[in-house]
């Protein structure tokens, strides 16, 4: 992302947000075959310029959705990883 790009996104965000962000760029590719794990770093074209535009949605932060049902069912077991020495 260019300098140019990284304010036009951060004008448009502290329109409506004035908390704390980071942005990143993550180019680590995982190929996974029978044989083995390959992880590497990809090779992209940088990131378009924003779109800018009137927001079609309020944001509604601090707001949390409720958690998923399925979570409950999910959930892993700490208790025996917690006792390990």
């Amino acid at each position: 992302m260019t300098l140019p790009t990284y304010c036009l996104t951060f004008a448009e965000l502290r329109k409506v947000y004035s908390g704390p962000v980071v942005q990143t760029q993550d180019l680590t590719v995982f190929n996974i075959t029978k044989e083995a794990v390959v992880a590497r770093q990809a090779q992209i074209m940088p990131q378009a310029m924003p779109v800018m535009g009137v927001p079609s949605i309020k944001p509604t932060h601090g707001v949390r959705p409720a958690d998923p049902t399925w979570w409950a069912e999910s959930l892993l077991p700490v208790d025996d990883v917690l006792a390990l020495p």
